[in-house]
């Protein structure tokens, strides 16, 4: 891909992964009436890798070869990526508050771009940092509706330490992909990497709970199917792909900062809640910081 086509298709597909993401929020909602969280995310990991597998059969033979000096860090992939991300979320909503959780999960580009320069010696325009700063106090002003005298009153806890386990496993997750992501196409590093999760699962799962499925509700199973084959599948798959052509610190920054406002809008569209003055400015701080850090002509 030419790196113009690249600055056209980077970030349209990285807001195409944010869209993707903030979607399943409201499809986790809907199975967890019927369904506990480590099933939830079992399952719609296994879909994925059937989806993926079968994808992966009308690709050539070599699709499915991975190095055995990679399986260790493919694995890391999974456990940390997908399980460890949702544990420590799910973990952390039993302790702490959602807006603890949504300002520190905002967190994540900052956390990335500074692992990045350090680790991969990434260095974006300076405009670019400006972005990531501007997209996370756009986040910041959507959380607190404006009331940012609020965060005074917050106070960290066992759970707020939990969602920064789930910060680092992102920019973990992120930079593990940016290793690989050279060596093998983006569609066979997301099917390993579910397969590793998978297997982390079994042992944590609880199989009374996983027999429930055959008596949940219709509603949920087609959840589950839109877990699995939408989010977990093709929205992994983005995932990976576009760090490829953006780099994690652009990618962490537009999924987010772009999801808050894709689940605002959502929200709107589908359950009409009704949107704020302070919502919509906060989506055009997000939107200008998001164009500063997606612009053309930055360095990965």
């Amino acid at each position: 891909m030419s790196h113009h086509t690249a600055s056209a298709v980077g970030p349209s597909l990285a807001l195409l992964t944010a869209l993707i993401f903030a979607t399943s929020s409201i499809a986790a909602k809907i199975a967890t009436f019927d369904l506990d969280a480590l099933t939830i995310i079992l399952v719609r990991s296994s879909i994925a890798v059937v989806t993926l597998f079968a994808v992966l059969l009308f690709q050539t033979s070599s699709a499915f070869r991975i190095s055995i000096r990679d399986i260790p860090a493919i694995t890391v992939l999974g456990v940390v990526g997908i399980v460890a991300t949702l544990w420590f979320l799910l973990q952390a909503l039993t302790y702490t508050t959602v807006t603890s959780i949504a300002l520190i999960g905002a967190t994540a580009p900052i956390v990335t771009a500074v692992s990045a320069a350090l680790v991969f010696k990434e260095r974006l325009p300076r405009v670019a940092y400006l972005g990531v700063v501007l997209s996370f106090g756009g986040v910041v002003l959507l959380i607190t509706d404006g009331r940012i005298a609020a965060l005074r009153e917050l106070s960290f806890n066992r759970g707020d330490l939990l969602m920064f386990g789930n910060v680092v496993s992102s920019a973990v997750y992120a930079l593990t992909i940016k290793s690989l992501s050279a060596k093998y196409a983006s569609l066979t590093l997301t099917f390993y990497m579910t397969i590793a999760a998978i297997v982390a699962l079994l042992l944590l799962v609880d199989f009374d709970q996983v027999r429930q499925v055959s008596s949940a509700s219709a509603t949920s199973i087609w959840a589950l199917l839109y877990l699995g084959i939408v989010t977990s599948a093709i929205g992994y798959f983005l995932y990976n792909y576009t760090v490829k052509i953006v780099g994690p610190t652009v990618m962490s920054c537009t999924v987010f900062s772009a999801m808050p406002v894709f689940v605002m809008i959502l929200a709107w569209v589908m359950l009409g809640e009704v949107i704020t003055s302070f919502e919509v400015v906060s989506s055009v701080l997000i939107s200008v910081g998001l164009f500063f850090v997606l612009r053309p002509n930055r360095r990965v």
